[in-house]
């Protein structure tokens, strides 16, 4: 039986762990690790996959958890993984480390080194460190998410609030009329392609972890002010409406089949 180890867990880890004990593979998960922790991959461990991400991503400067969290940690993990003998590392970054575009995001595209987000900074760090890697595993995966949602998503975070602002009247405020273009991806979608793709091949891959449909945040809050049937409180403002996608192109070449849209994953928010 394949062992497979997660470090973090959140929304996603939560549900790869699932799906992998749907699948009877063997699968821990370890959190909260500190710079004192040693001996955490557990012996013939298969697949590390780090979810881990520092509860810092809002802060205007570099924190000690930032630092620990997104960037070190994954150099502690990947250096104990080769000692242990894993065949198959992931890491999940971010889609936020490309530059601004109005077009989908491609995984080749050149990446500035530097941006005033300590976070987006932390990742691309990480992806920076861990590069040296890439050759002494089987398969080296590197996942960059664009806004995975589901109904155990925390609350601060982008749809939930979203689900949360119809609910209360809150008031939700959108650019040019339309807010936020972006394609978001089920944590259903975004977990099972996160194991399928270590299975797919062998070698190094990065990987936008995006949804199939694009969108707009104020398409979103319609079809919830519609689940919930209730009327959102909803303010226009001038200015340009950001676009933050990423291309999928990769994904689907791989065979991967999207099982979650919109209108299905929205409603799974529901059942909280």
């Amino acid at each position: 039986m394949e062992k497979i180890l997660i470090i973090g867990k959140g929304l996603l880890g939560s549900e790869i762990e699932k799906q992998a004990l749907d699948n009877n593979l063997d699968v821990k998960i370890k959190k909260n690790i500190t710079s004192q922790d040693n001996n955490i991959i557990p012996e013939n461990t298969d697949t590390v996959i780090i979810v881990a991400q520092s509860s810092d991503y809002k802060e205007n400067k570099i924190t000690e958890n930032l630092f620990w969290v997104n960037t070190c940690l994954p150099q502690i993990i990947i250096r104990e993984a080769l000692e242990k003998n894993v065949k198959n590392f992931v890491y999940c970054s971010t889609g936020s480390v490309y530059d601004e575009s109005i077009s989908p995001h491609l995984e080749d595209e050149s990446i500035s080194l530097f941006n005033k987000s300590p976070y987006i900074t932390s990742k691309k760090a990480a992806e920076i460190l861990i590069y040296p890697w890439i050759e002494k595993f089987e398969r080296f995966i590197i996942l960059r998410p664009f806004f995975i949602y589901g109904s155990k998503q925390r609350k601060e975070m982008l749809i939930s609030k979203m689900f949360s602002a119809v609910e209360t009247n809150g008031k939700i405020t959108l650019s040019d009329s339309e807010g936020l273009i972006f394609n978001p991806i089920h944590v259903i979608d975004a977990a099972r392609f996160t194991l399928e793709s270590i299975d797919k091949k062998t070698g190094y891959d990065i990987y936008n972890l995006a949804g199939n449909e694009t969108t707009s945040l104020y398409h979103i809050v319609d079809k919830i002010s519609k689940l919930l049937k209730k009327s959102a409180n909803i303010e226009n403002v001038e200015g340009k409406k950001p676009t933050v996608t990423g291309s999928i192109k990769k994904m689907v070449s791989t065979g991967f089949k999207f099982e979650i849209n919109l209108e299905k994953g929205l409603k799974e928010c529901l059942n909280k």
